[in-house]
């Protein structure tokens, strides 16, 4: 989210002859964005020339370089694609992090997905319980703690055990559960355990989505919602190297998405029942979905203000 602020001058009218002239203003206008951004690029410059490290102070830790490319440079075409930081915790723990495009570091980086996130807003309640599936370095599992609350509980897993061990120092809370897994590790969860589901740029090239996205389904709790998010073909987040997120029209995730929710709903009807097709009532969101019909489920894409570079699915799973 971006936030400008402008300040602006009471203009003052000329003085009558004779009296003193208006006062020049003491105060020198902000910098432009664009003006601080040059400054920062070159002092990243001369860091960089100089050889210096810089120690970052974020977040409760300390994120220290362990060598002088900038940030923004090593994660630019023309860089490395990585940056190494040691991560210093308040207990004296220390882990090594790799910042990448797809590795991200809410304290020193941008939180590109909290948008995404933040749709779900209207769907959360105190007290709920939330799946992050491929939560990555866990920044927006550690706001899904903060909606729900004390009362609510959030499991968050990834694949990826730099981000999981990162995640369990730097979001450790009593009612979160930073786990190394996959669909595997949702095994021993019961059906409709969770109220709410939410799985960003998670998916890989060598998964299979439609297997994927079924067992987020059995997981979710008639009436629960279900967001996923992947990056557009198009996008500049589907063009950033081996291990980027898979990417899908929108249209396309939202056929494979319904398509899978459907199955699973087929598999567990009672044997020698057939239940009937699913009627999606596309984009009426959830505080718009009706609730004397339990039939119908409700599906509305991702808005592209919050992710203009995604595609992406909101649904909710039909009641009983």
């Amino acid at each position: 989210m971006r936030r400008t602020d402008m300040d602006s001058d009471a203009h003052t009218p000329g003085s009558a002859a004779g009296s003193a002239p208006a006062p020049v203003p003491s105060h020198t206008p902000p910098f432009s964005s664009r003006a601080v951004r040059r400054v920062a690029r070159f002092a990243d410059q001369v860091r960089a020339a100089l050889g210096l490290r810089r120690t970052i102070h974020a977040g409760g830790a300390r994120y220290i370089e362990t060598n002088s490319e900038p940030l923004r440079r090593a994660l630019s075409r023309r860089g490395s694609g990585s940056k190494e930081f040691i991560v210093e915790f308040a207990d004296g723990y220390r882990h090594l992090i790799h910042c990448t495009p797809h590795r991200v570091y809410a304290d020193i980086m941008e939180p590109r997905l909290l948008p995404c996130y933040e749709m779900l807003l209207s769907c959360l309640r105190p007290g709920m319980r939330a799946l992050d599936f491929g939560c990555g370095t866990g920044y927006g599992s550690a706001w899904l703690v903060d909606v729900v609350g004390p009362s609510g509980a959030v499991v968050a897993l990834d694949r990826d055990l730099e981000s999981i061990v990162y995640a369990q120092r730097r979001y450790a809370a009593p009612n979160a559960a930073f786990e190394v897994g996959w669909t595997n590790a949702l095994s021993g969860e019961t059906d409709g355990a969770f109220d709410v589901v939410v799985s960003l740029d998670a998916f890989r090239e060598d998964d299979d989505p439609h297997a994927v996205v079924r067992e987020l389904w059995r997981v979710l709790r008639p009436g629960g919602w279900m967001l996923i998010v992947t990056p557009a073909p198009l996008g500049p987040a589907s063009k950033n190297g081996p291990g980027a997120p898979r990417a899908f029209e929108p249209r396309e995730l939202s056929d494979l998405v319904k398509r899978a929710c459907e199955d699973q709903i087929r598999s567990d009807a009672p044997e020698g029942q057939s239940p009937g097709p699913i009627q999606w009532d596309e984009g009426s969101g959830p505080d718009r979905q009706a609730e004397d019909d339990q039939s119908a489920g409700t599906a509305e894409p991702v808005a592209t203000s919050a992710a203009p570079d995604h595609s992406g699915i909101l649904i909710s799973k039909p009641g009983r």
